[in-house]
């Protein structure tokens, strides 16, 4: 990206030159803040789409603010859009950050959301936001001189806006109940704490329901590993009907928090894929 500041001075004294670093971090510091949070954001609207319509309205609703709140404070950070209020709000948002963090990290959750479906350890995040929290508080708010070319500020403004526009789409389409089929109890199984001597032959049945007016059937399956296996209906599931797909998971090599997903790929056109995730926690051999 080629910033232009104004106003340009075509010399500059020593003491001019030690003046530009500061701001010079502050805009590698707040561009860098401002492509994380997209980034972040996307990922999340990402995962949206793969929520069930079952999902409680409350956690759906927090989850689209937090989505459209990243791409908001991001976009304004990137495109030096009120630099203040943007610096307030990122720096109001980071210390929230590192504090989630840190209470994830003492509780020993795997992971800590911030990215959607792409797992970071709790303790990286709480060491990254605390990091940024400082930088934010030693470089302070950008000048408002300092912005891109007009013609890159209109299109960066315009893709911040349709990226919000589409999360609350795909947040909305998520929501909507689609007439396919659907697994029971949202797809998930949770195996609980288990010696390793008895992760290596599991086995769960997930209920799945036609709710279409037209016969289904499951064409095949993809799984996330070879440890998961899946026994599929052999034939049409009858509209208002039920019936059974059972996994089989081997995680005899596994240890501590694991799981597995199981992809459906049906022939309906809303619902081509239906996801079936198990987990669990396996107690490592002393």
């Amino acid at each position: 990206m080629n910033w232009v500041e104004t106003p340009v001075s075509t010399e500059f004294s020593a003491h001019e030159n030690v003046e530009l670093a500061p701001r010079r971090l502050a805009i590698a510091l707040q561009s860098f803040v401002g492509l994380l949070l997209i980034v972040a954001a996307t990922l999340k609207t990402y995962q949206a789409m793969k929520t069930t319509p079952e999902m409680a309205w409350s956690a759906r609703l927090f989850e689209l603010g937090l989505i459209e709140f990243e791409l908001l404070v991001g976009g304004m950070l990137l495109l030096n859009l009120k630099p203040r209020i943007a610096w307030s709000l990122a720096l109001v948002a980071f210390t929230i950050f590192t504090g989630v963090s840190v209470k994830n990290a003492i509780a020993k959750v795997p992971a800590c959301g911030c990215f959607g479906p792409a797992a970071v350890d709790p303790r990286i995040m709480a060491g990254v936001d605390a990091l940024i929290v400082m930088g934010l508080i030693a470089t302070g708010p950008r000048r408002p001189s300092v912005r891109l070319p007009g013609g890159l500020w209109r299109a960066g403004r315009g893709v911040i806006i349709a990226m919000m526009l589409l999360a609350v789409g795909v947040n909305v389409y998520a929501a909507v109940p689609k007439r396919g089929l659907v697994a029971e109890a949202g797809g998930v199984h949770d195996f609980g704490r288990m010696p390793a001597d008895d992760a290596g032959k599991l086995e769960h049945t997930f209920i799945v329901r036609n709710t279409s007016m037209k016969p289904i059937r499951v064409t095949g399956y993809t799984s996330s590993c070879g440890c998961t296996a899946a026994e599929i209906p052999p034939g049409d599931i009858d509209p208002g009907t039920t019936a059974a797909v059972t996994l089989h998971i081997n995680w005899s090599h596994a240890a501590g928090n694991t799981s597995s997903e199981v992809t459906l790929k049906t022939d309906n056109r809303w619902t081509p894929v239906v996801r079936l995730t198990v987990s669990g926690f396996i107690v490592p051999k002393d």
